[in-house]
């Protein structure tokens, strides 16, 4: 008994570091006495970077904040409105729309994210929003001009 008690707690100690590592836990026979468990790797989808999210609101919503006069806050709020949304039922039953945050969103849907936005931007305010590697480049291409104009 006291065997299958040890082999329980490994168990859920196994299953409970896998899940910290990001990995899925598959039990093929939990009657097995024996340990032989199998971990599955599945990785599970990568949260959005601090980068992204530092692009996100230093470059996208700070453009779209300059160009609209709404601070960086309700602009946030207006493109997860249009773009990131739920529904949920009110007290009486009624569904409401409410923003979704975009902290637990994947790396892939995040750039889906911001990549609705700049389109948003660009068809119905003529506002073009770099995108990353853009304001990389612009930002190397600016600092080479600097350079040249004070040789």
């Amino acid at each position: 008994m006291n065997e299958d008690k040890r082999i329980v707690a490994f168990r859920n100690l196994f299953k409970k570091k896998l899940k910290q590592n990001g990995i899925r836990y598959y039990d093929i026979d939990s009657r097995v006495r024996h340990c032989i468990d199998i971990a599955y790797k599945e990785k599970l989808p990568k949260i959005r970077s601090v980068n992204q999210n530092a692009y996100l609101w230093g470059v996208v919503y700070k453009l779209i904040s300059e160009y609209t006069g709404y601070t960086t806050d309700e602009v946030h709020y207006e493109m997860a409105m249009m773009f990131h949304y739920e529904f949920r039922k009110r007290f009486d039953g009624s569904m409401v729309k409410v923003p979704k945050s975009t902290a637990k969103m994947s790396t892939v849907e995040f750039n889906n994210y911001w990549e609705q936005i700049q389109i948003f931007a660009s068809t119905n305010w003529d506002l073009n929003i770099p995108s990353p590697n853009e304001e990389l480049m612009l930002s190397a291409e600016l600092e080479q001009e600097l350079k040249n104009q004070n040789k």
